[in-house]
């Protein structure tokens, strides 16, 4: 063949092994570009999937606490822990809205234990 044929290199006893060294190591690139889609494509998935669960779980979350911000506005008229006397200092009075907030909290707490 030309040297023409050959790419315009002139061919020396190593020439066939550096390409296909060269070959293999093309070939060795594509492989791991290959795997590192793969692997990315798979953690994408993954990600998805979290991503819609806890989406899923924040919607029940909303709904819950709807549910009981509403139970809770429907028993306030009749608290009868709000109707009692605070028997705290001036400096540590609570009042209604703070104190309803507190049981609602530890209502969620002792509901989600």
């Amino acid at each position: 063949s030309t040297e023409r044929e050959r790419g315009g290199q002139q061919m020396g006893p190593r020439g066939p092994k550096r390409r296909e060294k060269n070959r293999d190591a093309a070939r060795k690139s594509r492989r791991k570009q290959t795997e590192r889609a793969d692997e990315l494509h798979e953690e994408l998935q993954s990600l998805e999937h979290s991503n819609s669960a806890l989406h899923k779980e924040i919607a029940a979350l909303k709904k819950e606490l709807h549910l009981l911000t509403t139970s809770l506005e429907r028993h306030e008229p009749y608290c009868l822990v709000l109707s009692l006397p605070c028997n705290f200092t001036e400096s540590a009075k609570v009042n209604n809205t703070s104190l309803l907030t507190f049981f609602f909290f530890l209502f969620m707490y002792l509901n989600l234990n």
